[in-house]
């Protein structure tokens, strides 16, 4: 990036930077940024000016995006995914392992490392934690993170083996790398929807929330017993997030995400029969949703995931029981804060769960907002509103309930690898 920036007068999100809750100027000089001041004077050589992002942060991290390439790239591929990112505000994304093939060798995880080198956003590859998630022999832990993996998951297969856990943990704690969990006990979650009384007249079994919170329970305890650090994905129940809440107090490393959706969404969407709304972990009550963003307010829960899952129209347009799960989470994903959390959670908190606790927890590379500093920036607008429709989607895919829609929130630019993006 030779060129020169100039950001006019925008409020700095930035929770552990000297900058946080000051309006300024910053300027942008060869991939750092240059200066930070009240007002900083345009000059000639001032190449772009940017005048419509009243608020900076640094840039986003998603926890939990799907990949589809290899083997899906029908519904998004590598390149796409990179380009909805930018566009999103988010510069860092931890790829899940469930590709076809698995990731699950080195030069599975080293490919996809070195395809996405070109690309403004950091596509950054989590590795299998069995091969072929058969949960019962490890995958390379070591060479997989040497070649260049963030962390170990199993996508949404759940850890039905014990045995295993307990050896992923001790194996990835030499490493310093998590080992993320989607709490699931499959044989009492073969539904895609929450099991209430609400929910008995739509004729499908619910799932009950114990099929998470029994494997939290054990998984904790497993967690006590051999150290390491435990990451749990997805979590969706109020009783799942106070036993997370109490472990937290027992000084071991547990840390957690949860789904934008669940955050915004509940049972009662899809008691319309919209198969737009089928993902994993099904949409809960309202109750859930509270307790979700409780956890948000007060620490338990570290960060929010977009859940990015692309599936083409043909896997949707079908009855919900047989429609493939999953929603797009990337472009939404400001425009649903505005709509649904921006009176529940404040910008400062929204903010800390998607740069600050994802960087501490996968080991990245950390940054803040301040003179010499690498410029790895987001600007937005919490108002702007623009239309979500073909013009301006950026995915393959469009499975989304606001899709041809007018949405408030608008990202204006990113700043990442010494590269600045317009949106």
């Amino acid at each position: 990036m030779n060129q020169k920036i100039l950001i006019r007068q925008t409020k700095v999100i930035d929770p552990n930077g000297p900058h946080h809750q000051q309006v300024v100027d910053i300027e942008i000089l060869n991939g750092k940024i240059n200066r930070i001041a009240k007002n900083i004077q345009i000059t000639d050589n001032q190449e772009i000016v940017i005048k419509n992002a009243p608020y900076t942060s640094l840039g986003w991290v998603d926890c939990y995006c799907e990949l589809r390439e290899p083997g899906k790239e029908i519904q998004e591929d590598l390149q796409t995914l990179n380009e909805v990112a930018i566009n999103s505000g988010f510069t860092k994304i931890l790829g899940q392992p469930n590709t076809i093939p698995i990731l699950e060798k080195p030069s599975d995880i080293s490919l996809i490392v070195e395809k996405c080198q070109k690309f403004q956003t950091q596509i950054i590859p989590l590795a299998a934690t069995s091969k072929g998630f058969n949960n019962l022999s490890l995958t390379e832990f070591f060479l997989n993170k040497e070649a260049g993996c963030a962390g170990f998951s199993q996508g949404k297969i759940p850890y039905s083996n014990m045995d295993i856990l307990v050896r992923a943990l001790r194996s990835a704690k030499s490493l310093d790398l998590p080992i993320v969990s989607s709490p699931l006990e499959k044989s009492l979650a073969n539904s895609f929807i929450n099991e209430s009384e609400k929910n008995l007249h739509l004729g499908f079994k619910g799932q009950a929330h114990i099929a998470e919170t029994s494997v939290i329970a054990q998984q904790i305890e497993i967690l006590k017993y051999t150290g390491g650090h435990l990451h749990f994905t997805g979590i969706s129940t109020s009783e799942g997030v106070e036993l997370i809440r109490k472990a937290k107090n027992e000084n071991i490393n547990l840390t957690c995400d949860i789904s934008i959706n669940n955050l915004c969404f509940t049972e009662k969407d899809v008691a319309s029969y919209n198969s737009l709304y089928k993902t994993n972990p099904p949409l809960r009550t309202e109750e859930d949703r509270i307790a979700l963003i409780e956890g948000i307010n007060d620490g338990t829960i570290d960060c929010i995931s977009s859940y990015h899952q692309p599936v083409n129209s043909e896997n949707k347009a079908v009855e919900i029981e047989y429609a493939e799960e999953g929603l797009l989470g990337l472009q939404t994903f400001l425009p649903m804060y505005v709509r649904h959390l921006s009176t529940h959670i404040s910008l400062e908190k929204f903010i800390e769960a998607i740069t600050q606790k994802p960087h501490k927890i996968f080991g990245l590379e950390k940054s803040t907002i301040e003179q010499g500093e690498k410029s790895n920036l987001v600007g937005f607008d919490l108002d702007s509103e623009w239309l979500y429709n073909f013009e301006s989607l950026k995915s393959k895919s469009y499975n989304h309930p606001y899709f041809e829609k007018s949405l408030r929130g608008e990202i204006k630019f990113t700043a990442n690898k010494a590269q600045f993006f317009q949106c």
